[in-house]
């Protein structure tokens, strides 16, 4: 079988959503044998996407790639059509085939340096790594030793304190300097980290050019306990007056987010920040004290202030 193409367009998407689209990967036999292929990582199923692949080769095998092997939202239905599809993961399937084709390919380097670099790839996403199998070995330990479960038991009521310290002693700090450099002022800061943490409060930054366009650039936890991070610029007032500007900036402001959400009532533009997704998880505070937090922060940040300003100033200018 060979691989014939990816992204594969096979008609526009009819009006009852039963036919059209595009299959990410299509596997094609000589004697017309076919594979169809969604490959699913972090974007959301299309409506009856699995149906309308189904209905362009009926007798071809639909395979729903995802990281976890997940089922279709749309697993009812397809089996009430007696539509029948393969749930294949990353984290189990694609992994164990990369190994395989690591031993196939000892002989060629390149090829398996190449498949090397990709099985690593699908570990982080995967969250498959040294650390996991270490985890398990320290889990085992401790729960075979009352005095070492005790121990556990006490770190493990300082987690809130450890994340306090990560506020207060680098975050707010931090975002004090960000404020500083960027000629902004921030509110809700030590309210959203600190004192509430409920779901949907968040902290915002302004000066007079965003107020005087209705707008701020926020961050904000879909959560309790700082959990689901999304950023972007959202609207002072819910529901503003739609403005020639408003859809100036979230055209170009949106080419330099990653993944952008639909505008709505709160919000011009936004996404979600996966790897900061939860702000109380011990690995992500270490990653804001030691990694890269601050640098990725203020650059995406920074794009999404100069892009709104670059679009205001070419505005006022006509």
């Amino acid at each position: 079988m060979l691989l014939q193409k990816q992204n594969i367009i096979f008609g526009v998407i009819n009006k009852e959503k039963t036919s059209g689209g595009n299959i990410d990967i299509l596997i094609r036999s000589g004697n017309d044998k076919v594979i169809k292929i969604e490959n699913k990582i972090d974007a959301d199923e299309q409506e009856n996407q699995l149906l309308r692949y189904h209905n362009f080769h009926k007798d071809g095998c639909l395979i729903y790639l995802t990281l976890f092997g997940k089922k279709s939202k749309h697993h009812k239905e397809l089996v009430a059509k007696n539509i029948a599809y393969k749930q294949v993961s990353y984290n189990i399937h694609i992994t164990e085939w990369l190994e395989k084709c690591i031993h196939k390919s000892a002989t060629v380097p390149i090829v398996r340096e190449s498949i090397v670099q990709y099985l690593n790839l699908v570990k982080k996403i995967t969250n498959q790594n040294i650390n996991q199998k270490m985890s398990e070995e320290i889990a085992k330990k401790v729960t075979q030793n009352k005095g070492y479960f005790e121990a556990y038991k006490t770190i493990r009521k300082s987690e809130n304190e450890i994340y306090l310290e990560v506020v207060r002693n680098h975050l707010i700090p931090f975002f004090k300097k960000f404020v500083e450099e960027n000629n902004l002022e921030v509110k809700n800061l030590s309210e959203s980290l600190i004192e509430k943490r409920e779901q949907y409060v968040g902290f915002f930054f302004t000066n007079e050019i965003l107020k005087f366009y209705g707008i701020k650039l926020s961050v904000q936890f879909g959560k309790s306990k700082n959990k689901d991070m999304f950023y972007g610029l959202s609207f002072i007032n819910e529901n503003p007056e739609e403005t020639p500007i408003y859809l100036a900036i979230e055209e170009e402001v949106t080419k330099v987010m990653d993944k952008p959400k639909p505008r709505n009532g709160w919000w011009l533009c936004h996404t979600f920040w996966q790897e900061y997704n939860n702000w109380q998880d011990v690995s992500t505070l270490y990653k804001m004290v030691y990694g890269n937090f601050q640098k990725d922060f203020s650059s995406k940040l920074n794009k999404i202030l100069d892009t709104t300003y670059s679009v205001i100033e070419n505005i006022e200018k006509q």
